[in-house]
């Protein structure tokens, strides 16, 4: 059974569903309602200000939970990486660090 939920922009992850539209200030729809959120689109968002989201969640599947905590727990860091690396990104050894790092994580999180 799906049922819908408001969760604050920052625990928006790619992959979950937007359940309604999205719209600006005007009431120009930025985003249609029944989509798959991708991490462009989160961007998005941000960038208008739009401090929550309204998206469809599996109300009967414990384990959906858990797997949607997770992985906005994997963005939250690859998002810190990001954030840690942005100055020296272009560095081929600040590059291998920073995937070491995004390996181990991902490794972490199976």
């Amino acid at each position: 059974m799906t049922s819908t939920k408001i969760i604050p922009i920052e625990a928006a992850v790619p992959g979950m569903i937007l359940s309604s539209n999205i719209t600006d200030r005007s009431g120009n729809i930025l985003l249609p309602g029944n989509i798959v959120l991708t991490s462009a689109m989160i961007g998005s968002i941000r960038r208008h200000e739009i401090a929550e989201i309204c998206v469809a969640v599996d109300s009967g599947d414990d384990q959906s939970a858990a797997d949607l905590n997770q992985r906005m727990k994997l963005e939250q860091k690859l998002k810190r990486l990001d954030q840690l690396f942005m100055l020296h990104e272009n560095e081929s050894a600040n590059l291998q660090f920073k995937q070491y790092l995004i390996n181990f994580i991902r490794k972490g999180q199976q």
